[in-house]
């Protein structure tokens, strides 16, 4: 467990520890650069040690810990050797009278003891433990999908878009995933157990599938109630008639889109005309509709649009178990949009539908809305960018096709889509052959 905080480690003169190259301190063992465990370093760094591993087969690079362990079996252990125990309380109250006989025993050429040594040097350097207690957390090295997903325990989290085929690092608690790439973090999910399944942010995924995950059947069944009954079913029934539902979303959309031009009461009379003579197809609304009036109505109401959001008439409120009146949600959805922090209100909302975030610390739940907003306005920003350059051919970097021997080097593409020699001022010549001009 995590020491009280009012307890006190040393600082000044403990700073340092010198471990062995075992497996669970050390991964790789190294001259000069030893590659050490990211949980045990995680944990060093949470209070404040900094790990320097002894040489191989160098005991005297810590002398001062095999010395301490041989004063301990020969004051300790080689007492005890001849002595049963039969709980391991009992055997703790054992080593404990012995290490407090061997710490007030006299030095034999220094004045003084071991714990007097400890009072006047130790004592004065320690300094209070952290306010928060260290949260256990194990990393693994993942690699991101051709889907912008990480795979983690059967579980798929998603990643920005333009990591695909990288390498990430990956820390796991107990109930937070955070995904690191080159030391900087990139994404961060409650953790899931549902084994298969995805937890899949928006604004990781490139701009093409975000429009395409917009549309849903069942998203314009909905859009179709607004209008009436009758329009509703005729949705349904267009969206049954494919084998896929996307091949209907067009055919959906034109139906609903002739509301503008012939209004809702128009657009219903026609949905009814149209299933009872089952001509189910956007070619056979509008026929009926421009063959019944040659002057189309006003607009009564446009549909929605994808990016609409349906907002419920009950106030959102928080729960609270003490019986306390909870506060109002809806005003602090409110308020984030109108710091324009648009990806902290969509987070916030998903949290307060969401039950597996109840467990997680203030700390944590803080830190998903962070996230979340700062992937909002790369988002935003990488779209604004597309929008104003222009561009002739609708293309990314995931579209090249590295299989074909065209003489691209993936790695040099890769590493320049990065983007990191234009924020490091860096010049980039292109040469060789070129395809024809436009």
């Amino acid at each position: 467990g995590h020491p009280a905080p009012s307890r006190r480690r040393a600082t000044d003169h403990d700073r340092a520890h010198n471990p062995d190259n075992l497996r669970s301190a050390v991964h790789r063992a190294h001259r000069y650069e030893p590659d050490l465990n990211p949980t045990y370093h995680d944990l060093a760094r949470h209070y404040g040690v900094a790990v320097l591993p002894a040489r191989v087969r160098r005991p005297r690079d810590k002398a001062k810990t095999e010395v301490a362990v041989q004063i301990v079996e020969r004051w300790v252990l080689a007492a005890l050797r001849h002595r049963t125990f039969f709980s391991l309380a009992g055997l703790n109250a054992a080593i404990a009278e012995l290490l407090e006989r061997l710490n007030a025993r006299p030095f034999r050429k220094l004045p003084g003891s071991r714990r007097s040594q400890f009072e006047q040097l130790d004592r004065p350097a320690l300094r209070p433990l952290p306010d928060t207690p260290y949260v256990f957390a194990e990393w693994k090295t993942v690699r991101v999908h051709i889907d912008y997903h990480v795979e983690v325990d059967r579980h798929y989290y998603s990643v920005p878009h333009a990591l695909v085929r990288r390498q990430l690092d990956v820390r796991l608690t107990a109930r937070t995933v955070e995904c690191f790439h080159r030391g900087r973090r990139v994404a961060s999910h409650v953790r899931s157990s549902r084994r298969g399944r995805h937890t899949t942010v928006a604004e990781h995924m490139p701009e093409k599938h975000r429009r395409m995950g917009d549309w849903t059947p069942e998203r314009f069944v909905r859009w179709a109630e607004k209008v009436g009954p009758a329009t509703a079913a005729l949705i349904a029934t267009v969206l049954e008639q494919r084998r896929h539902p996307q091949q209907a979303y067009r055919s959906c959309l034109g139906i609903l889109r002739l509301a503008e031009c012939y209004g809702n009461t128009r657009l219903e009379a026609a949905a009814e005309r149209a299933i009872a003579i089952g001509r189910s197809s956007y070619r056979s609304v509008e026929s009926i509709l421009r063959h019944a009036s040659t002057r189309p109505a006003t607009a009564s109401a446009r549909p929605p649009s994808p990016s609409a959001t349906t907002t419920s008439a009950a106030p959102a409120t928080t729960s609270d178990p003490k019986g306390i009146q909870p506060m109002l949600t809806h005003p602090t959805v409110d308020k984030l949009q109108q710091l324009r922090c648009a990806g902290m209100a969509k987070a916030f909302a998903e949290q307060l539908d969401s039950s597996e975030v109840d467990a997680l610390s203030f700390e944590e739940r803080l830190g998903l809305l962070v996230d979340r907003e700062i992937t909002e306005r790369h988002s935003r920003q990488l779209t604004n960018r597309l929008r104003r350059a222009r561009l002739k051919h609708d293309a990314c970097i995931e579209d090249v096709d590295f299989r074909h021997r065209r003489g691209l080097d993936k790695p040099l593409v890769l590493s320049l889509a990065d983007g990191r020699w234009v924020r490091d001022h860096l010049n980039v010549l292109i040469c060789g052959p070129r395809g024809p001009a436009s």
